[in-house]
This record gives structure tokens, C-alpha cells and sequence, in this order.
């Protein structure tokens, strides 16, 4: 993919592990509480029937900021070859070329684990 803002298919599988309560300061107000009107819902039902906007057009990804904390960005997103993912629009939150996008995350077990097996044994 050339001149398109893509990223690794890998950032749009990556959830951090946080709680519910952690989790739900990421999130945009307005998917923090259901405050639509019914007349909204019913809107929102009629667009989602209509296949306006697909979900598996929708991802979140994950990007970690210069002073090392998460910030979540969802995207629309387009085309792959199956290893990158263009993106076609961002929703909500920043993303520009060139900033840090998670991929995966080691837990200290598991870091512990890998320097195991990469040891030389004789």
C-alpha cells in the first residue's frame, strides 16, 4: 500500500488488559451511558439495518503516546493485504503517520518464559 495510512492488521486485535472501569475512560461519552432518545435509537436501528455503516468497518487501535500512556483511536477502515489495513477515516481520537500503534503486549510471565527458551543449553 503506498500513500494510504495503514497499519499492521496485528493493531486491530490488540485490547490492552484493563478493567471494565479503566476501559470506560477510553471510551467516548456518548458510549459511556445510553442517553440517545428513542427517536435516536430508532434511527440508529434504521442505519444499522440499512447496512450504512458496517461494524467490521469500525476497529479501534491503540496507540501509545510520548509520555507512555494509551490513547484509543477508532478508525473506519478499508482495503488489506493481509498484513496491513488502510485507513479510510478516523471516528474519534488522533492518529497521524509516524506515532507508536500497539501490536501485542508481554506480560512478565511471559517475558520470563521466552528468556527460558532462548537460553543455550548443552
Amino acid at each position: 500500500m503506498e500513500n494510504v495510512l495503514g497499519v499492521p492488521n496485528n493493531a486491530l486485535k490488540f485490547t490492552p488488559a484493563l478493567s471494565a472501569e479503566e476501559m470506560a475512560t477510553y471510551m467516548p461519552p456518548t458510549a459511556k451511558s445510553d442517553t440517545k432518545s428513542p427517536a435516536d435509537k430508532r434511527a440508529a436501528a434504521r442505519q444499522k439495518l440499512s447496512g450504512a455503516r458496517k461494524h467490521s468497518d469500525i476497529a479501534r487501535i491503540w496507540k501509545l503516546n510520548p509520555d507512555q500512556t494509551l490513547s484509543m483511536v477508532t478508525v473506519s477502515i478499508g482495503i488489506t493485504d493481509s498484513m496491513n489495513t488502510e485507513i479510510k477515516g478516523i471516528i474519534s481520537g488522533e492518529l497521524k503517520e509516524g506515532e507508536t500503534i500497539i501490536t501485542g503486549s508481554v506480560t512478565e510471565a511471559a517475558a520470563v518464559a521466552q528468556r527460558q527458551r532462548n537460553r543455550l543449553r548443552f
